[in-house]
């Protein structure tokens, strides 16, 4: 491999690696001058690090890096004399000593090729400058042009159309602006070398892409604070979305997507605690320095990388599932008949039956019901998940789930092999809910309870045995496992025939005669509007496709009739320019 590939499969690997990190700890975040010189520090760092001989590990003799370099600027160095006699020839067959390597000049072939087209692109901004109209404002020099694009910046200039420069001018001079400013300029220079020499690494693009859209979060935000209005500079945001791209090192009014950027301006909350994340870059800068200085430690991956066994605790978890609990149970029941407690002087008719599953006490059953919002019923009264487990962990330790005397469950004497005479109770979880509750909450409460009871196991097996649950050996286990029997149940909701599926989601709006929006008494920007819309699409393809309909979401916007007709043909063309463009609208006008 030539020292120009081994620099940028380093490089490469590099950035990926911590533009991975970037989106899955800061991307989302809204400190966006941290993720900016993030951003600009990993494309730096990676394009230098190959050349860095930091070693963290042992003490070994130095690599010469400036070697590194000289071989990948290819410069010849001779090493050693050669003695020729007299009159001797010397024959050199340039064939075998210099083969031609086809992948470098597709490499530079591709990346010339790129060079090509921003040097075009560079042209073209200088002769719109030489031909715009300059007008000098603060510190910046405005250029307007007969033509019409989308407003950029580039350096000290700010070009924009003269339509925009007539009817725009405070909005997109102070947006542009901020970009130069902010020095987006350079970064955006850096950017595109650094996607040049990479172009083959689709995270090294993507990098690119979130750095421009971070651009255009601070020079938005630098327009809401000069007290511009929100509602205005959206929808002006929006109606520049259709423009075309022309300008890869410009700063350009509008960049997609345009809904993350709505979306960021309502987003004013300043998450502090987000800048502790950046300490997790620190171990993964070390390992790729070390792992550059040396390379002779990562020749074998597998040694790098631990193998990883799940421990006794993982694999009991593994196993609480709601269809494994008949296994955990072994065999108890699924469905119970619940005996009532008898009046004074009947007789029992239970002993006469012959029931499918064991007769139970009501005393002896804890229940927790649950119902398709997830929301928990604890002996008749609603709980949060917390306060059901710590109920839960009392009655497995038999004691009163809600501090009431009479609720403990029933214990029986027993004697076991090792552990002597124990009182073992009778008590019975049982878990009921609705035909729509959410499968993943259930799974997470049947999980939670079997943390409970291997909490349980490991308090009875310390006290008897002086040894955590899974140290025991077969014999004191089966004690233990006898002295904490589990007994859990999940009972299935009857599934009643033909039952009508409950109605879509509402989609009805009111347009005030304001020409104002509203949907569930709340007034909505347009930006909500939209979302308001995408979510209903959402909810309905839910609603179908759970219900096996086929039903088409049509919200209906009734009209004050004094909406003013021009406010109404407003809000019909802003919806068609928008991403609910297909979404089919019946527009009703009020009678007078």
């Amino acid at each position: 491999m030539t020292p120009l590939f081994a620099y940028l499969i380093k490089s490469s690997l590099s950035a990926a690696l911590l533009y991975l990190l970037f989106r899955l700890t800061m991307r989302r975040h809204n400190q966006h001058a941290v993720n900016r010189i993030l951003l600009m520090t990993i494309m730096l760092f990676s394009a230098i690090v190959p050349f860095i001989d930091i070693q963290l590990l042992n003490e070994t003799e130095p690599v010469r890096q400036i070697q590194l370099f000289r071989e990948l600027v290819a410069i010849p160095e001779v090493t050693d004399a050669i003695a020729v006699e007299p009159g001797s020839k010397v024959v050199t067959d340039m064939a075998t000593s210099n083969p031609i390597n086809y992948w470098k000049w597709a490499y530079y072939s591709i990346i010339s090729l790129f060079v090509l087209q921003l040097s075009v692109g560079i042209i073209r901004v200088v002769q719109l400058l030489k031909k715009a109209s300059k007008y000098p404002f603060q510190d910046v020099l405005i250029s307007v042009v007969k033509e019409v694009i989308q407003p950029f910046s580039f350096f000290n200039w700010i070009v924009l159309s003269e339509k925009d420069f007539n009817e725009n001018k405070n909005i997109v001079v102070t947006h542009e602006r901020a970009h130069i400013k902010l020095g987006h300029t350079f970064d955006l220079m850096v950017s595109e070398l650094f996607c040049v020499m990479h172009f083959f690494n689709p995270m090294v693009w993507m990098m690119r892409r979130d750095l421009k859209l971070i651009h255009e979060y601070q020079a938005d935000q630098a327009v809401l604070n000069q007290g511009i209005d929100a509602q205005k500079y959206q929808l002006l945001v929006l109606e520049k979305a259709v423009g075309k791209r022309r300008f890869a090192m410009a700063s350009q009014f509008t960049q997609k997507p345009i809904l993350k950027r709505l979306n960021m301006m309502k987003n004013s909350n300043v998450e502090k605690w987000a800048v502790v994340k950046l300490f997790l870059f620190v171990p993964l800068l070390a390992l790729l320095l070390q792992a550059f200085a040396r390379p002779e430690l990562i020749r074998n991956v597998n040694e790098l990388i631990p193998t990883i066994q799940k421990d006794s605790t993982e694999l009991w978890l593994e196993q609480w599932t709601p269809e494994n609990l008949q296994n955990l149970n072994g065999g108890l029941m699924t469905e119970m008949e619940v005996v009532k407690p008898l009046r004074p002087g009947s007789k029992s008719t239970v002993s006469n039956r012959k029931n499918k599953y064991p007769v139970i006490s009501k005393k002896d059953i804890l229940e927790v019901l649950i119902n398709y919002k997830s929301l928990i019923l604890l002996e008749g009264k609603i709980g949060q998940p917390k306060e059901v487990y710590a109920a839960v962990r009392k009655f497995i330790a038999g004691e009163s789930p809600v501090g009431r005397a009479n609720d403990v469950a029933t214990k029986v004497e027993k004697q076991l092999p090792l552990a002597g005479k124990v009182s073992v109770s009778k008590g019975v979880i049982t878990l009921r809910h609705d035909v729509g509750t959410d499968k993943a909450f259930i799974r997470k409460m049947v999980k939670e309870i079997g943390k409970i009871y291997l909490e349980a196991r490991n308090n009875a097996a310390t006290k008897t045995f002086g040894k955590k649950y899974f140290q025991l050996s077969v014999a004191q286990k089966s004690d233990i496992d006898q002295m904490i029997p589990i007994r859990v149940s999940i009972i299935e909701p009857k599934k009643t025939r033909n039952a009508p599926p409950p109605p879509p989601p509402y989609s009805k709006f009111k347009v005030t005669s304001q020409g104002t929006v509203m949907h569930g008494g709340k007034k909505l920007s347009l930006s909500e509007l939209i979302e308001r819309i995408e979510l209903l699409k959402k909810l309905q393809a839910k609603h179908n496709k759970k219900y096996k309909k086929n039903i088409k979401l049509q919200p209906v916007f009734d009209i004050d009739h004094q909406v003013s007709k021009s406010k109404l043909e407003e809000l019909k063309r802003m919806i068609k320019n928008s991403s609910v463009s297909d979404v089919e609208i019946v527009w009703i006008i009020e009678d007078k």
